[in-house]
């Protein structure tokens, strides 16, 4: 977790000072930012030099029930701002559950298949319980031209945050 310079994809992944570091470098972190071309980013192999991790008894103490985590950043100047979470992006308590996995799908899925596409992929998927078959869904991942959803689940585009 501490590891600064990874040199894999999957050590990307496990180091915190680089996620951190390609954080504040692009201003957000997600699947974009999981790239092998990132690990000798020169600007985030700086900040991820910089990250420190201490352990806070009283946070650890919440584990296993939550993954509690606190980042302080401290700037050139001496001032600091600090964010704690207590229940981790992703897990099933958290506000992101939901939300977040479906602002996910669409970052993932739409830069593959199109808005469009898109949309009805989310829309079948989140409707499976209506449909006999899968083979709509297969096509449209299949990238089968002119595939529509089935007419008794609405077409209307699932809005987006």
């Amino acid at each position: 977790m501490g590891h600064r310079r990874p040199s894999s994809l999957e050590g990307v992944e496990y180091s915190t000072p680089f996620t951190v570091a390609l954080a504040i470098v692009d201003g957000e972190f997600g699947v974009k930012q999981l790239s092998l071309n990132r690990l000798g980013d020169l600007k985030a192999l700086k900040i991820a030099d910089k990250v420190q991790m201490v352990l806070d008894p009283k946070l650890d103490q919440m584990f296993p029930k939550y993954r509690p985590a606190r980042v302080t950043i401290t700037t050139d100047t001496g001032d600091s701002f600090t964010k704690e979470i207590i229940e981790v992006h992703g897990e099933p308590r958290s506000d992101f559950a939901v939300a977040g996995v479906t602002e996910k799908f669409f970052q993932l899925t739409s830069e593959k298949f199109g808005n469009d596409r898109a949309n009805k992929i989310y829309e079948i998927v989140d409707n499976l319980e209506n449909f006999s078959s899968l083979e709509t869904l297969v096509n449209l991942l299949r990238g089968k031209p002119n595939e529509s959803c089935s007419s008794h689940v609405s077409t209307e585009k699932v809005a987006r945050r």
